[in-house]
């Protein structure tokens, strides 16, 4: 899902915003100042560096597709264990007779 990258892209266009429009107006908001944009940089930092978290779409997804690919690779060696089975059992009557 990208959400490092849309963070990093959210914090270059919020950057460029401060500087072309919110600098020179002070700190304050409601004279166009610059503490929005400073507050968005600041929450996107920490999803930027630590991604969306144990909650998101993407640990969703990663959880269920790797169990996904877990269990048919576990079906996948049960199935050939099972199809070994009866030549193993004739190998072991041809060492008997």
């Amino acid at each position: 899902m990208a959400t490092r990258l849309s963070a990093l892209g959210l914090i270059i266009v919020t950057a460029v915003a401060w500087a072309a429009v919110h600098a020179g107006a002070g700190y304050n908001v409601c004279d166009n100042g610059y503490k929005m944009a400073l507050i968005y940089i600041v929450v996107l930092i920490p999803i930027l560096l630590q991604g969306a978290g144990c909650l998101s779409m993407d640990a969703l997804l990663k959880k269920t597709v790797f169990a996904r690919n877990a269990a048919s690779e576990i079906n996948k060696k049960v199935v050939e264990r099972t199809l070994n089975a009866p030549t193993q059992i004739l190998n072991l009557f041809n060492l008997i007779l």
